[in-house]
């Protein structure tokens, strides 16, 4: 139309596409821009002024060309001004996005931000007052591209320039938070805030590469804290939102918060915490270890822990406490009122509902007693204040054992062993190992063809575990909480010496040991078992084999007579062959506290909930486990095949057989990391009755107090865990 009405004129349209006066190809070209619409005609004009396979023209190309499109745009047409100034504005939106897609230098980059921010100052007031909401954008899309440039270029990294790009780009990351703080924009200001703290990262990277042992540790604190800050009020949004993503309890919610952390990349903030607190010259010491501990705590398994929060028991002592007093109470009875009404009401009440229960639990979370209610049903981290009170429960000594990696700008990062003990301090240890050595472990061990040899060859990881010796006393109870690829590794089984001497043996061999997906998990299943074990709920022991007699019945006959044997011991029968299925498990699973299902288990890493037991050739599977309600404090023994095996996503995340049973209320679970053969299950039986000595000397020990019941009673109520 402009070309029509003489608005623009050829030679401009000429300028704009870099066609050669006299090309035959700008008349056809004239002729189509005037056959369709003027918002298609910009459109075509625009791409074919913008280059030619998604490669941005040259900046000065671009500033000659934009220049004339510019001079066009702002000519009266006979339309509205407001539209063609605002079609330049997104003209210019189009480009800066092209370039920062491309492979072209910082400086150009740079240059394209910085002239959208200077075209909004030349804008109408209408126009500038809708563009202008991006400059937090455009602010912050600077940091990040210098932030990637700088850990792009190690071998330029202690340069003048380095550390003038990242003042750079801590300046414009302040001004975009100021920016999406200004407009309410939540979830933008704590991706900006978690980008302020890997810029304290990487400037105290820098200064250690510019002034290696001179480096000043007051300004190393100084930045840490101010990546600290910013890391504690990214965290406080992330952890709401994730509460938020659903209140529910089921797969999709635990799904749906997974979900969450992956694609705000939320599990990153740990990361960074751990490096900030990592950093510098000078040991870390107590008071950094401590932040270190607790850090660590925030990072695994944080769905699940929610998702099991929201079900889980209220310990009786805690209770009591609630109870007596009246304001606890009543704050604690209108919570569980809430919650009720939730469950029962139709869809469209439940928004109105949820936002009166978020009202009240802040209100309630301002006392210190009601905080520890409802830090325990979020599935909040482990503190230590509760480690203590564990400790008294469980009347043993506890040690809470952590591995965590801790990324590097350029190499493969550090791997430390946390522990933590009732009445001490936590501990952080820099373990001698390479941080690829569990890798290369599972990779050549586990997935490749020297599976037969890894119980021989585990000597290379003995640094994972050594140090516990100095940091444990011999009988203490470890609960173990690996990470990543230490997932599947039987860290137990790794060997120790014993203040150094030559012979070495297994850990497990000097302490008991289980693991835990993470240490809120362990707080939810210990007072899961406790509040079974008050209640005096009977066993009713189910017990399954689900090897179809006529499969090879010699070679799976161990594990059919160690069913037998066990279902014989408590006073139950055995379901075997066509009586070992899915709706058996299914109908008679939530009113045992005891099950044993002794089968194959088939595991598939592409999908997790697929993870599935074969029951006479039926597949119960991770995900129809996961609606199934235990009761609280169920023990399941899964004796198969890889019935261990767990995906371990960012954050720690797990999913699989064995998440799917705690998260339908089981508080403990024994299984298998990769195949075993079936006479094997003769060292479960071993661990039975152990348990089962156990519990004879609870029941001794009860019966002193509590004349006139039987043995066999208190046994039979006594808790697995």
């Amino acid at each position: 139309m402009d070309l029509k009405t003489g608005v623009i004129a050829g030679h401009e349209v000429l300028s704009i596409l870099a066609i050669q006066d006299g090309d035959k190809g700008y008349t056809s070209l004239a002729q189509k821009l005037e056959a369709i619409p003027p918002d298609e005609a910009f459109a075509m004009l625009y791409l074919q002024s913008m280059g030619k396979e998604d490669i941005p023209i040259s900046p000065d190309a671009w500033k000659a060309r934009s220049e004339v499109l510019e001079n066009w745009l702002s000519r009266d047409s006979g339309l509205m001004n407001n539209s063609r100034q605002y079609l330049r504005a997104v003209l210019q939106e189009i480009r800066k996005n092209s370039v920062c897609a491309s492979e072209m230098p910082l400086d150009i980059k740079i240059s394209e931000l910085e002239r959208c921010m200077s075209m909004v100052k030349e804008l109408p007031p209408r126009v500038k007052e809708n563009i202008a909401q991006q400059t937090a954008s455009w602010h912050g899309s600077i940091a990040d591209h210098i932030h990637l440039h700088c850990c792009r270029s190690p071998d330029q990294f202690g340069s003048d320039g380095i550390g003038s790009y990242i003042a750079r780009a801590e300046a414009e990351c302040q001004w975009s938070i100021t920016g999406y703080q200004a407009k309410g924009e939540a979830v933008c200001t704590a991706m900006r805030q978690r980008l302020a703290a890997e810029l304290c990262v990487m400037k105290i990277y820098w200064l250690h590469q510019r002034q290696g042992k001179a480096m000043n540790e007051t300004d190393v604190e100084t930045i840490r804290e101010r990546g600290l800050q910013n890391l504690e009020l990214a965290e406080s949004f992330f952890a709401s939102k994730r509460q938020e993503t659903t209140w529910g309890r089921d797969l999709d919610a635990l799904e749906q918060r997974q979900r969450a952390t992956n694609a705000e990349n939320s599990w990153r903030i740990a990361q960074i915490a751990m490096q900030l607190l990592n950093a510098g010259k000078v040991e870390a010491n107590e008071s950094r270890k401590l932040e270190m501990w607790k850090w660590v705590q925030r990072s695994k398994a944080r769905s699940l822990a929610t998702s099991m929060g929201l079900e889980g028991a209220i310990p009786e002592f805690l209770l009591n406490d609630v109870l007596a007093s009246d304001k606890c109470r009543s704050m604690y009875e209108q919570m569980v009122s809430l919650q009720s009404q939730i469950q029962l009401a139709q869809p469209h009440r439940r928004f109105a509902l949820r936002h009166e229960l978020d009202l009240h639990l802040a209100e309630m979370k301002k006392d210190k007693l009601l905080k520890e209610v409802c830090d325990l049903k979020d599935g909040m981290p482990l503190t230590l204040s509760a480690l203590d009170s564990i400790t008294e429960v469980a009347r043993t000594a506890l040690v809470l054992v952590d591995w965590y990696v801790v990324p590097d700008f350029f190499g493969d990062g550090t791997l430390l062993l946390l522990t933590a003990k009732a009445g001490r301090a936590p501990t952080v240890t820099t373990l001698d190992i390479a941080t690829i050595a569990p890798i290369d472990w599972v990779t050549h061990y586990l997935d490749g063809s020297m599976s037969q040899q890894r119980s021989k060859d585990m000597s290379d990881l003995n640094a994972l575990v050594q140090p516990l010796i100095d940091l444990s006393d011999q009988g203490d109870i470890l609960v173990f909480c690996p990470s990543a690829a230490l997932h599947r590794i039987p860290l137990h089984a790794i060997e120790v010496a014993e203040n150094n001497a030559s012979s070495r043996q297994p850990i497990i061999f000097r302490n008991p040991i289980f693991y835990s997906h993470s240490h809120s998990l362990l707080r939810i299943c210990l007072w899961n078992a406790q509040l079974a074990s008050e209640a005096k709920v009977p066993l009713n022991t189910l017990v399954m084999n689900g090897i179809p007699k006529q499969t090879e019945i010699e070679k799976y006959s161990a594990g059919r007579d160690s069913a037998m044997q066990l279902a014989e011991r408590f006073s139950t029968t055995a379901s075997l062959d066509e009586s070992s299925t899915k709706s058996k498990f299914t109908t008679e699973a939530p009113t045992s506290r005891l099950i044993h299902i002794h089968s194959h288990v088939w595991w598939d890493a592409s999908d997790p909930l697929a993870h599935h037991i074969d029951l006479n050739h039926e597949k119960l599977t991770a995900r129809e486990i996961f609606p199934v309600s235990f009761l609280k404090g169920t023990h399941v023994s899964l004796i198969a095949c890889s019935g261990g095996r767990a995906r371990v996503g960012n954050g720690d995340e797990v999913m699989g057989l064995v998440p799917a049973l705690l998260h339908s209320g089981a508080s403990s679970t024994v299984s298998t990391l990769w195949s075993i053969p079936d006479d094997w299950s003769e060292i479960h039986g071993c661990f039975l009755q152990g348990i089962f000595r156990a519990a004879q000397w609870v029941a001794w020990w009860r019966r002193l107090h509590q004349p006139g019941q039987g043995i066999s009673e208190r046994c039979e109520r006594a808790s697995f865990v």
